[in-house]
């Protein structure tokens, strides 16, 4: 092993060339450097964009370079339609900004920018979502033309313009993840000096780390991921993001003897599917309206957390619907985990893309405890038709199908 990749730059590395299939040493040494005419021909394929520090607008929080590449070829007639006041990119960036900073980057990927003119089935896509084996081609297409980007030393501060992020992906030029990477080789980790340069030396208040902007800060190492959706300085909570032991026998990562503990990261999650799937399945706000009783805007100023799934969560989804597609229905699945671990969360989220493919899906007795089968002839349970209550419903987006309500209509007339 070479000195290099027994530093933080020899980290960094490894997770761009799993990403975007060369690192900007290799690029540089063929003669291709940061220079905007090389970052315009780049056909990357299956793999992602690499991304220019310099591309990033610090006062709308924005890599330009990719929002225009990833508009102006999907929707150039649409642009031509823009009628405004001013300059069209001015004015179309900053709407970005003002909307992500009222509602968030989610709702603004998912439901587009409706900006002056361009309203309603007119408004700007910025995101399209995974399809389906069932949705049409053109779907497939405009997914495929979706530009997931990464951008290692990555300036983004306009209080601290040395200040940088180890590496940051985006998604049409919006910021979603942002990373500090430790290698326990320079005696640094993840545990202790990622998350402390998180809370003490990256400030909540740049556009780019306010909260709703990205989904997840990630501080990880070789060993060890955690994450965080809302910075606040010192008192920024941080959750594990790592596998766990097998059969249970503890926290952390199992040893991988094909490379580093945490390469599932950047070799299963960071890929264009599970992102995909993450911004439209997955991720969503809490705006605390099971515990106040009562529907409320859903604007950042009322949120109370931004719900990204830990590891464990986002892989018993995936394990299960695989399992379902493999084997069919009428299967019995238990989740088990710790207390506080996001069990019904889990379940939720199971039978929501269940819901999606068209199967019925049942909750009973213990809110870990999920079957796949005809809710008319699902056992009844003594707490009632579900364990699961209205609350629970926080966890979808809004407008989303409630499954779980019609099953508990057809166990009351069953």
């Amino acid at each position: 092993m070479t000195q290099a990749n027994t530093r933080e730059s020899g980290f960094e590395q490894l997770i761009e060339r799993a990403l975007v299939g060369s690192t900007i040493e290799d690029r540089l040494s063929q003669g291709i450097s940061l220079a905007p005419e090389f970052a315009d021909r780049q056909t990357p394929g299956d793999k992602f964009y690499w991304g220019r520090p310099d591309d990033f607008d610090k006062d709308v929080a924005i890599d330009t370079r990719r929002l225009w590449s990833f508009l102006e070829a999907t929707q150039r007639d649409r642009l031509a339609e823009w009628r405004g006041r001013g300059d069209m990119r001015e004015r179309i960036e900053k709407e970005i900004k003002r909307k992500i900073e009222t509602v968030g980057t989610l709702e603004v990927l998912r439901k587009g920018l409706e900006v002056d003119n361009l309203q309603g089935a007119k408004r700007l896509r910025l995101f399209y979502p995974r399809p389906s084996l069932a949705d049409s081609d053109a779907s497939q297409i405009l997914y495929g033309m979706n530009q997931f980007s990464v951008t290692r030393q990555a300036t983004y501060s306009k209080s601290r313009p040395g200040n940088e992020l180890d590496m940051v992906i985006y998604v049409n030029g919006l910021p979603i993840f942002t990373f500090e990477l430790k290698n326990p080789w320079t005696g640094q980790t993840a545990k202790y000096d990622a998350i402390k340069q998180y809370r003490e030396h990256r400030d909540p208040r740049d556009p780019m780390l306010m909260f709703g902007r990205c989904l997840a800060h990630f501080a990880l190492d070789k060993d060890e991921i955690y994450f965080c959706t809302r910075l606040t300085g010192k008192s920024s909570f941080f959750m594990p993001f790592n596998q766990g032991l097998p059969n249970g026998q503890g926290a952390g990562n199992p040893v991988n003897p094909a490379g580093h503990k945490t390469s599932y990261l950047w070799e299963r999650i960071l890929r264009k599917d599970v992102i995909a799937d993450l911004i439209t399945n997955f991720a969503m706000m809490d705006y605390g309206e099971a515990k106040k009783k009562q529907a409320v805007p859903h604007i950042l100023r009322n949120a109370k957390k931004l719900i990204f799934p830990r590891y464990h969560q986002l892989d018993v989804v995936n394990r299960l619907l695989d399992e379902v597609g493999t084997k069919g229905v009428g299967g019995q699945y238990l989740i088990q985990h710790s207390a506080g671990s996001g069990k019904t969360t889990t379940a939720l989220k199971i039978e929501e893309r269940l819901e999606e493919l068209g199967i019925e899906t049942h909750t009973v007795s213990m809110d870990d405890y999920f079957k796949t089968f005809d809710p008319d002839t699902a056992p009844r349970n003594r707490e009632g038709p579900t364990a699961l209550s209205d609350g629970d419903h926080r966890y979808r987006p809004k407008g989303a199908r409630r499954p779980v309500d019609r099953q508990r209509q057809s166990l009351r007339s069953g």
